[in-house]
């Protein structure tokens, strides 16, 4: 009857463990401003057209090293309708700099993301992020 029992009690563990873990993985999000690891620009990424799709809009760059073939992205959207293909990556079309390529988003943990544009499959560059904070 113990070992029943104590069988029956490791069981629960397992699955109150599996699903706090789940809970905690749904809850991170990339909802929010992320600031490129150059810290030159920073980019706001929020629900779009359907409410379940992300864009990303350019909403910052530095004064301190404008890029003049930035400055016309500033408050435009640079990726739309990405559409979640797993619990932490997101795919859709990215538009920068007059190129059109196809786009990952992928959330590496609560604070930091990296988008990675392709163009043929070969030809691809990556911005690594970080969760923007005001207050840093």
């Amino acid at each position: 009857m113990h070992l029943r029992l104590l069988a029956l009690f490791a069981c629960a563990v397992i699955l109150a463990s599996t699903v706090a873990g789940a809970l905690a993985e749904s809850t991170v999000s990339p909802i929010g401003t992320w600031e490129a690891s150059n810290r030159e620009t920073r980019y706001k990424i929020d629900y779009c057209q359907d409410g379940t799709r992300l864009c990303a809009t350019l909403v910052w760059v530095t004064d301190a090293k404008p890029m003049p073939k930035t400055l016309p992205y500033l408050n435009k959207k640079i990726a739309a309708g990405f559409r979640r293909a797993r619990s932490d990556t997101w795919k859709g079309p990215v538009s920068f700099n007059g190129i059109d390529a196809s786009g990952t988003l992928k959330l590496l943990d609560s604070d930091h993301i990296r988008l990675t544009a392709c163009k043929f499959v070969l030809f691809c560059t990556s911005i690594d992020m970080t969760r923007y904070s005001s207050a840093r």
